[in-house]
């Protein structure tokens, strides 16, 4: 059995961005393949290949695959992660979904939020309230009952938007037909193509793009990187991502620790290897067209290393530092987590040396968890000096 399973990471990624949703009772079920019909009473986490749902859920769906198709309803939240997610069910609540690709073509009582590189909102599409989808070609059609929010490079709009719509954009398009109830700001280098056969109701507010990079539009939107914001929310993130490690794949969270704690030394140096290499080995493989799919892979590989590889180094710092003051005694992962996640967060403020212990930490996190899928030896930490 592997060490770390990729489906059951995804899963545990994607629930990082749900703080609310309730698990204190939930289904959970992992498969190369997945369809689930009838009635759910308790929220669901579904991971693999091919998702398809067509039930009815009192609850939460959370979902990581390839591809996800909803044709159900839910009375409570969609949250997904994948590669194409399609949605023609009702959902009850809001809908928030990172993917390559995203249809929509159903009812939305409450929100959408959206990170993925094509969007489409499809002409039978009814969103209850706010938009917010972060792309690179965005197509909105169908009725939104609020406000809209859009970042991309091509935005085209032919439905309905009760509310304002805000756009950051290179290419603008209002289509014949198109219906805005509110104000139209926008902010790109060419003015948008407004057709005269379309309705913006309230006042038009064009700003134009300074700068050649696209990324200009987000300079007001997102704090800058090194931001005491930016600081709470990887803290936060990376507290969720450790829990929920805990809970779903403790014998693993110990093998690392083992591997940490025995092979310091050349984890690291196997963590650095891959932190420098893994990239350009990435890149090469992705200028060919069939080495595309292997390149996507590689990517969500990488990024999965880098967040889970400091939250295990941040355990590990934790236990060390709880033990030597309860030698003897029981130490809680849980309580490791936090303070070696707070220790570290200190470490990382430190001008230079601060990078040199996030480089530290990421390379000898890394490193544990590529020896210990490949090695196959049991776990030596004794389960009788951590609890949850």
């Amino acid at each position: 059995m592997r060490l770390l399973n990729v489906r059951q990471v995804l899963t545990t990624i994607i629930v990082g961005l749900i703080l609310h949703s309730p698990l204190a009772a939930f289904y959970f079920e992992s498969s190369d393949e997945i369809y689930l019909s009838g009635d759910f009473q308790e929220d669901l986490l579904l991971a693999g290949g091919t998702v398809n749902f067509d039930g009815s859920l009192l609850g939460d769906l959370i979902a990581a695959s390839r591809t996800l198709s909803f044709d159900g309803m839910i009375d409570g939240n969609l949250n997904a992660v994948g590669q194409r997610i399609t949605v023609n069910g009702e959902i009850c609540r809001s809908l928030r979904t990172f993917a390559q690709s995203v249809n929509i073509s159903s009812l939305v009582e409450g929100d959408v939020t959206a990170f993925a590189s094509e969007v489409t909102l499809g002409a039978d599409a009814e969103i209850g309230r706010d938009i917010a989808i972060f792309g690179t070609e965005v197509f909105l059609d169908g009725r939104v009952g609020s406000d809209a929010y859009v970042h991309a490079n091509i935005v085209t709009i032919t439905g309905r938007i009760e509310g304002d719509l805000k756009v950051n954009a290179n290419k603008i398009s209002i289509a014949p037909g198109a219906y805005v109830g509110g104000d139209f700001n926008y902010e790109s280098k060419e003015k948008a193509k407004i057709s005269a056969e379309s309705q913006v109701i309230g006042e038009t507010r064009w700003k134009k793009r300074t700068g050649d990079g696209e990324s200009g539009a987000l300079s007001g939107l997102v704090p800058p990187p090194g931001s005491l914001i930016w600081s709470a929310v990887f803290l936060v993130g990376s507290i969720i991502v450790g829990v929920l490690l805990i809970v779903i794949r403790r014998e693993a969270v110990y093998s690392v620790l083992d591997e940490i704690r025995t092979n310091g030394p050349i984890s690291g140096l196997l963590g650095l290897a891959i932190i420098l290499l893994m990239p350009v080995a990435i890149a090469l493989t992705g200028v060919t067209l069939f080495g595309l799919p292997a390149a996507i892979a590689g990517l969500t590989l990488y990024t999965l290393i880098f967040f889970i590889a400091k939250v295990l180094t941040a355990i590990a710092i934790g236990m060390f530092l709880i033990g030597l003051m309860r030698k003897g005694k029981k130490v809680s992962l849980g309580w490791s987590l936090v303070l070696g996640l707070l220790v570290l967060a200190i470490l990382f403020k430190i001008p230079i040396l601060g990078w040199l212990v996030y480089l530290a930490a990421w390379s000898l996190g890394a490193g544990a968890i590529v020896l210990r899928v490949f090695r196959k030896k049991p776990v030596v930490v004794s389960e009788a000096l951590a609890t949850n």
